[in-house]
This record gives C-alpha cells, structure tokens and sequence, in this order.
C-alpha cells in the first residue's frame, strides 16, 4: 500500500469536528433510547453480502439503477 496524506486545512478540520459531533450525538441517543437503530442504506451496498435481503439496499441500488 502507499500512504496518501492529507493536507491538514481548518476546512478539513471543521468537517472533521461535525462528522465526530455529530456521530457521537448519534451515539448518545441510541444510548438513552431516543433513537431507534436503523438500517441506512450507503455507497457500499452493492458490495454488501447482505443486499438480497436487505429492503433498504435493494431500495438505493434500484434508485440508482433508475434512469429517470
């Protein structure tokens, strides 16, 4: 493998801070049960062993697969 490096940029550092503030936000509320847990479906679906059985991923591919 080659390590590819980032450019460490405020912009870069300010995404970082909201993804992690928010997936902790994410993470407390399943915790004290005011969010249900829930199958999101992602751009890793069509790689997913799960796919055939799975209603959301079935769902985005044929979104995708739809050319209208």
């Amino acid at each position: 493998g080659v390590a590819v490096v980032e450019d460490v940029t405020p912009v870069l550092l300010q995404s970082t801070l909201r993804r992690t503030v928010d997936a902790l936000s994410r993470m407390v509320e399943l915790r004290v049960d005011r969010r249900t847990p829930a199958v999101t479906p992602g751009p890793t679906c069509g790689w997913c062993p799960l796919l055939e059985s799975c209603e959301p991923g079935t769902g985005r591919m044929a979104r995708l697969d739809d050319p209208d």
